[in-house]
């Protein structure tokens, strides 16, 4: 399947012409450009959100965390950590262990971003 791009960004260089892709890879770039002016970019990876797609990342049940995924991927981010604010110790491992069993159908999961106590020895 053709992209229908006029160009590519291929580590780090522009690469005029389209992009094949077959079974989820891309199997060629640089061919015949077709019309439109897009330029295809890899993935982007998100590290630090508390929500998307009006999900909280604090809160979220299995549900919205696939919500969540196929939003962000909608929006070209492949991969992503949900961080979590402050919490109380019990929480945060309670969101923590919601976030490491959810399904991902959309961008993936990184691991979770723990903000908070994380940031002191003291704490």
């Amino acid at each position: 399947m053709r992209l229908g791009v006029a160009a590519a960004i291929v580590d780090g260089s522009l690469i005029a012409g389209d992009i094949e892709v077959e079974d989820g890879r891309v199997k060629a770039v640089g061919l015949s450009a077709r019309a439109g002016g897009a330029i295809a970019v890899p993935g982007f990876v998100d590290v630090h959100t508390h929500g998307f797609g009006g999900v909280d990342f604090s809160s979220a049940g299995e549900i919205d965390l696939e919500r969540a995924s196929v939003a962000l991927a909608e929006t070209g981010v492949t991969r992503f950590q949900p961080t979590l604010p402050t919490l109380a110790p019990n929480e945060m491992q309670r969101a923590v262990e919601r976030h490491a069993s959810a399904k991902y159908p959309g961008a993936k999961f990184g691991g979770s971003h723990l903000e908070g106590p994380f940031l002191s020895p003291l704490y």
